[in-house]
């Protein structure tokens, strides 16, 4: 004869009720459908989106855990590529997104990922740079950036949300130093 059981009693019997349920989470204006965005080490684009609106994306593989990685990382990028702090916009840890930069290990976010993430500002610069040169007729060197906007001897002026193809994640002299916002 087999016992019959109210809800009540199983759960008194139990000790604890489990609901679950699901939540279907949007993405945020950055994302992108999987396969459509490189992550490869190896591609500037796999790091930086220049964004019509003159911000910048960042992607990282690293993630804060509490050591201020994102603020820290979001400046490096913002003094390299000489724009305000809040015009780039962080990406952390969607490997979906986000090229494997290995484990985050505290301040070695800043150490290793940081590196790699101002060599990609580097980089995007300077083929920015190229492009902008390209478009008005004068060499690289000729030109300026100011807050996101490459201007030439003349007047001329273009932002940086050209977009980058296939630029080659080649060594590019950093800024001297980091500046202050």
């Amino acid at each position: 004869m087999a016992a019959a059981f109210s809800r009540r009693t199983v759960l008194q019997l139990s000790g604890a009720l489990i609901v679950s349920f699901a939540i279907p989470l949007g993405r945020g204006r950055a994302a992108t459908q999987p396969g459509q965005k490189p992550v490869d080490s190896g591609s500037v684009e796999s790091f930086l989106t220049f964004n019509r609106d003159g911000t910048v994306t960042v992607f990282s593989g690293k993630v804060d855990l509490g050591t201020g990685a994102k603020t820290a990382l979001t400046q490096m990028v913002a003094d390299e590529l000489d724009v305000q702090f809040s015009k780039v916009v962080l990406v952390q840890g969607d490997t979906d997104l986000t090229p494997d930069q290995g484990p985050t290990y505290g301040s070695l976010s800043i150490q290793n990922g940081g590196v790699q993430l101002r060599q990609a500002a580097a980089t995007a610069r300077r083929a920015l740079l190229i492009e902008a040169g390209r478009r008005f007729g004068v060499p690289p060197e000729d030109l300026r950036i100011e807050d996101g906007i490459a201007h030439g001897p003349h007047g001329e002026a273009v932002p940086l949300a050209v977009r980058l193809r296939s630029v080659p994640f080649t060594p590019v002299k950093v800024i001297a130093a980091i500046k202050k916002s």
